[in-house]
């Protein structure tokens, strides 16, 4: 009897110590990547030709860690924004997107728990045409190819796809010019001293969409 409760005792301490050998063996608990709050407010809020200002609010980590590093690239270009403690500072930068085909800035945000959170902005909406542009003078000179001087304010192109052309008319006259030009030359032949004629001046960007601006022009 006393060899058997011995042999039973046994078993048991196996058991346990079994269970417990298990138990260390369990793979440790993974701390997923916590939410963090994304940088607030992203947005445009001033835009010059390929210039574009992207402005945002004050980023806070809300583990509180601490922001190792907080970066904001756009198209080939990575600017390193300002940080302090678990916060990313609100602020505001100025892009030249004139080389670049990316309509998406994308803030990087590195933190002391070894997260790192994503998040893209799209700066862009798309299927907008040309604006923002107007015919500013058109002078005609009486010479042996009767040319018409027409100038015009560059379009602001809200797709950053950039202007592709500019076409020109003036009766049954065309003329073509590249984006980044703001004058041409067309010619009036054929058309009658004293008449009135609608000059026109449609911007083209690279996705084909347009805007047409008029000018009425007294053929002198």
């Amino acid at each position: 009897m006393k060899n058997f409760v011995i042999t039973c005792l046994s078993l048991g301490v196996l058991f346990f110590a079994s269970c417990c050998k298990n138990d260390d063996e369990l793979p440790p608990y993974v701390e997923y990547e916590s939410e963090n709050s994304a940088p607030f407010n992203v947005k445009v809020t001033d835009r010059q030709g390929s210039l574009v200002t992207l402005s945002w609010e004050e980023y806070t980590d809300k583990e509180e860690d601490t922001i190792l590093e907080a970066t904001l690239v756009v198209g080939p270009n990575t600017y390193l924004l300002d940080k302090s403690g678990s916060k990313v500072l609100a602020g505001s930068k100025q892009i030249d997107v004139s080389q670049s085909q990316s309509r998406m800035a994308t803030f990087i945000i590195k933190d002391s728990s070894g997260a790192v959170k994503v998040v893209n902005f799209d700066f862009s909406t798309s299927g907008n045409p040309p604006s923002d542009f107007t015919i500013t003078s058109v002078t005609a000179e009486p010479n042996p190819f009767y040319l018409a001087t027409v100038v015009w304010t560059p379009a602001t192109d809200p797709d950053f796809v950039g202007i592709m052309e500019y076409v020109v008319e003036l009766g049954p006259h065309k003329s073509t010019v590249g984006g980044i030009t703001t004058t041409a030359k067309i010619s009036t032949f054929g058309l009658k001293s004293g008449e009135t004629h609608t000059v026109k001046v449609t911007a083209v960007d690279k996705e084909g969409l347009k805007t047409t601006k008029t000018f009425e022009l007294l053929i002198p």
